[in-house]
């Protein structure tokens, strides 16, 4: 019974020992929705505490929380952070089980950014360190751990919308560098049935015919590290900009709601107006767009802000 057991611990030893030689893999954080652990990675749009929770609560072992006490009432995070290792020479997989055997555990460190102008709170400097925990994808009947990495919370600070998340090892097993992640609440998309979409126009899924290396560069404008996207604009005779996701990760073209047919767009074209977005600014909660001589703004939806509108 014994010897598949030293078989495979010998393997993964094995394993770690080439891996130690090596700094070979690096991590990866992505965003999961709280109903969809293991999912595809979400964007981060929800702004609201989660009430139903008796059912995360129910999982966890040794805990002081009674999930079953009717005088208190618990609320937790939208989303989750999915903590996982990315390798150039193995898969994702093996490498995460060699990490968690060999007693590798990734602690988080999640720092708000101020915001510019406090609402209801004065401003803060909050940093929140936790240590992940290992979970396993269902549907594996094996003993073994099949597939699997390291979940925590993701939280958000009223009047901030601006994260950044540091990834270190707790200094055991395979040696992996720290890593810095940046995830900003988008107050410029919604979700939709299927995905979600954004607020501000139609997503765009070619690049083909709408970017090209003989394009002049152009500068990027934006409040310095308050602004949770990023915007580009200054392609040529369409009124498509660049935006950035969560992570600032992922650009997606957009063909900007603004104006009618006659000011020139992707499907009726017009050759004697110039339909190009000169110039964009990205703030803490307002995108600015000017194309000719006429100047439009977006405002995100963003109520952890606690403004009055509900966006553009």
């Amino acid at each position: 019974m014994w010897q598949p057991f030293l078989a495979n611990l010998l393997f993964l030893l094995l394993q770690l020992k080439f891996c130690l030689s090596l700094r070979q893999c690096k991590w990866h954080a992505a965003l999961n929705a709280i109903d969809r652990l293991g999912g595809a990675r979400k964007s981060y749009i929800n702004q609201e505490e989660v009430r139903n929770v008796a059912t995360v609560f129910k999982e966890l072992i040794d805990s002081t929380i009674d999930p079953n006490d009717k005088d208190a009432h618990y609320y937790g995070f939208p989303y989750y952070l999915k903590i996982a290792l990315a390798c150039t020479s193995r898969p994702t997989d093996m490498a995460i089980r060699v990490g968690h055997y060999s007693g590798l555990r990734p602690v988080v460190t999640v720092s708000f950014e101020e915001p510019v102008n406090a609402v209801r709170q004065k401003q803060e400097r909050l940093r929140i360190e936790m240590k992940a925990a290992p979970y396993r994808v269902t549907g594996c009947d094996s003993e073994e751990v099949c597939k699997m990495f390291w979940l925590t919370p993701m939280p958000f600070l009223n009047g901030s919308v601006v994260t950044q998340v540091l990834v270190k090892s707790n200094g055991l097993g395979l040696p992996i560098d720290n890593r810095r992640f940046y995830f900003n609440i988008n107050g410029f998309m919604e979700p939709a049935q299927k995905t979600e979409k954004f607020r501000i126009g139609k997503k765009l899924y070619i690049l083909k015919g709408i970017l090209s290396l003989k394009d002049p560069s152009r500068p990027l404008w934006a409040t310095y590290q308050r602004a949770p996207v990023l915007i580009l604009g200054g392609i040529p005779e369409k009124k498509v900009v660049l935006i950035s996701d969560t992570a600032f990760e992922t650009y997606h073209p957009i063909e900007v709601g603004i104006d009618s047919c006659w000011i020139g767009s992707i499907s009726c074209p017009q050759g004697k107006f110039s339909s190009s977005i000169v110039d964009t600014i990205a703030t803490e909660s307002t995108l600015f767009i000017r194309q000719n001589q006429l100047v439009y703004y977006f405002t995100g939806h963003y109520p952890i802000l606690h403004q009055a509108t509900k966006g553009s």
